[in-house]
């Protein structure tokens, strides 16, 4: 199993720390968020069969240098989707 803690970050801009783990069962990779999703989703009223959207992006530091090769490092936001959010076959 592999584990790291992660950050997450509501529509509020309020950081969540949560962790994230990876295991290997039956040859197939099983991802989750444990240790502090609870807090987050009480925090957001995220409930049972939501839907929520988890986007990756770039940070800038002062100088507006951008992007994970830059080494700024990334950023990951979460956010409930509406309906008409969702695309089909996605």
């Amino acid at each position: 199993m592999q584990r790291c803690a992660l950050y997450l970050k509501d529509e509020q801009h309020r950081s969540w720390p949560v962790m994230y783990e990876v295991r290997l069962s039956s040859g197939q990779r099983h991802r989750r968020f444990t240790n502090g999703w609870a807090a987050l989703c009480r925090g957001n009223g995220f409930g049972t069969g939501d839907k929520l959207a988890i986007t990756i992006t770039t940070c800038a530091d002062s100088d507006g240098e951008r992007g994970v090769g830059s080494g700024r490092g990334v950023g990951i936001l979460i956010r409930r989707v509406d309906q008409q959010d969702i695309i089909p076959g996605e």
